[in-house]
């Protein structure tokens, strides 16, 4: 009978280290799956706000493919954000190019109602006083000077003298422009145009020719260092024809 109490106890304690052991194992197991789960279960709450987070690898059946199907979801929606980022920027760089398209057309259409209006009063009048100021201020408007002016020919001598300005020229009547260094000198012996950013002051001068010859010479400037463009140039020389037009017409009627 003692025998046989020590058995039943022996019997009994090994059944409670069996029984531990089966509730940790299954603590162990639960924690196992628990852990993935959880990182599954955040990642798809991420994903449900519209953001991504990292979902840790399980070899757990269900939750392992569950965990690869939420990283796949979330490399989609990472492609998804940087292909909407291109798009914008695409967007953006389509704005800016039709925005810089409407201004070159306005300024075109400014070009084009100026000129237009030169050579009217051009064919309506042989009168250099009437032409050469709409030249004048022809060239501020389009290209957005501070001042403008024309200098002519001084009889058949190599110097120029001021005709026609618009907008404050210092000394304007006192001035003389012979063969120098200066920029109008410059334009005077080469016939060819020229811009110069110095000081703080933009100025361009562009030639007006007859025959080959410069009899003229057509001034842009700006006080503060607004240089002039190319498109700039463009324009004074077509405005510096206009003026050698009316020159020639004045001279022969």
């Amino acid at each position: 009978e003692a025998s046989w109490r020590e058995s039943m106890a022996w019997i009994a304690g090994a059944g409670g280290v069996m029984l531990a052991l089966s509730v940790a194992s299954a603590f162990a197991v639960a924690r196992w799956v628990a852990a993935p789960l959880a990182g599954a279960t955040a990642a798809a709450e991420a994903l449900a706000r519209g953001a991504s987070s990292p979902v840790p690898r399980s070899s757990v059946g269900e939750v392992a493919r569950l965990a690869a199907a939420l990283r796949e979801s979330g490399a989609r929606l990472e492609d998804a954000a940087r292909q909407r980022e291109r798009l914008d920027r695409e967007r953006s760089d389509l704005l800016h190019r039709a925005e810089t398209a409407r201004a070159f057309a306005e300024r075109a259409e400014a070009r084009l109602a100026v000129v237009g209006d030169i050579a009217r009063s051009i064919t309506a009048s042989l009168d250099l006083d009437s032409v050469l100021p709409a030249i004048v201020e022809g060239a501020q408007r389009l290209c957005a000077s501070d001042t403008a002016a024309i200098f002519l020919r001084d009889g058949d001598a190599d110097a120029m003298v001021p005709r026609y300005r618009t907008g404050a020229i210092p000394s304007y009547g006192a001035l003389r422009n012979e063969s120098g260094e200066d920029i109008g000198a410059r334009v005077l012996q080469t016939g060819q145009p020229a811009r110069t950013d110095m000081g703080g002051v933009a100025l361009m001068v562009v030639p007006i020719t007859l025959a080959g010859r410069v009899e003229g010479l057509l001034y842009v400037s700006n006080g503060a260092a607004r240089p002039f463009t190319e498109e700039d140039e463009r324009v004074s020389l077509r405005l510096a024809d206009q003026a050698a037009i009316a020159i020639q017409n004045a001279r022969l009627f």
